[in-house]
């Protein structure tokens, strides 16, 4: 067999060559490893895109394949070679992934944290008891993997992105917490925030606005609509005193700032009573 990555996509459309990929997933030379294991992840993301989604089973990849998957690419000396896995295993149907999973969110290498908190967005299960251990990679010191952590946790539905708004109002650090806010904003959840929040609803939800409002994020108010802007600020302006209502007159109007908005917080408490 030729180990050409040019020839994955090929080479992927055929199951029935696994066996003779297993020495070669074993093989001693970690760049004979490496090009089988990516044409192994090929073969799984490929099966998994039928229609409707299949689980991959021992029975499609064979126990032995799946041994090897878990228990040796998952550990092997070459971060490359347990990053790729950990694309893999995430939409193998095996109980013994989880724990695997979980060590390759704690690696040494910032790499495979990162490629695995990005596969874990294509998790095939209908829990996620990760969460507590993705929220753990909000803390990690590199940069690319806490905005992984984030955009993760919001693909995982409300109830992560739940542990991820407590996170954002416990976090004492300035970089991460702009960078939450960052990924919020582009991910478009800040919209559906504030609809929430001028609907009534309470909770870290609505603590996350008031917070977004009143100190980072001042600037997020110009980017709504005029007509949830205006309903925002009617919300909240009741409980503002007259100097900060009267510099929140540019968000109804859309005149340009003459002040800096991220003053206001500087200048005055944000009321932390509103979404009580």
């Amino acid at each position: 067999m030729i180990y050409d990555s040019n020839r994955v996509v090929i080479l992927a459309s055929a199951l029935s060559c696994l066996p003779a990929l297993l020495p070669s997933l074993r093989h001693s030379n970690r760049q004979i490893r490496l090009h089988a294991a990516e044409i192994l992840r090929a073969m799984i993301c490929r099966e998994a895109d039928r229609p409707p989604g299949r689980a991959i089973t021992q029975e499609i990849l064979t126990p032995r394949v799946v041994e090897v998957l878990l228990s040796e690419l998952a550990v092997d000396t070459s971060s490359a070679i347990r990053a790729c896995a950990a694309k893999a295993i995430v939409l193998l149907a095996d109980p013994r992934a989880m724990p695997v999973l979980r060590n390759l969110l704690i690696d040494y290498r910032w790499f495979v944290r990162l490629v695995t908190l990005q596969a874990l967005r294509q998790l095939r299960q209908a829990n996620t008891p990760l969460h507590q251990d993705i929220c753990e990679c909000l803390r990690d010191f590199h940069w690319q993997v806490r905005e992984a952590a984030v955009e993760t946790l919001i693909s995982f539905g409300p109830e992560s992105q739940r542990q991820l708004f407590e996170y954002f109002l416990s976090c004492t650090d300035r970089m991460t917490r702009v960078q939450i806010i960052e990924v919020i904003e582009r991910t478009g959840l800040i919209s559906t925030l504030i609809e929430e929040y001028n609907a009534g609803k309470n909770g870290s939800d609505a603590l996350m606005i008031e917070q977004l409002a009143g100190a980072e994020g001042s600037g997020i108010l110009r980017r709504l609509s005029p007509e949830i802007r205006q309903q925002f600020l009617g919300r909240i302006a009741p409980s503002l005193e007259p100097s900060i209502e009267a510099k929140s007159r540019f968000l109804k109007e859309g005149q340009p700032e003459v002040e800096s908005t991220t003053s206001l917080k500087q200048d005055h408490e944000w009321p932390t009573h509103l979404a009580a």
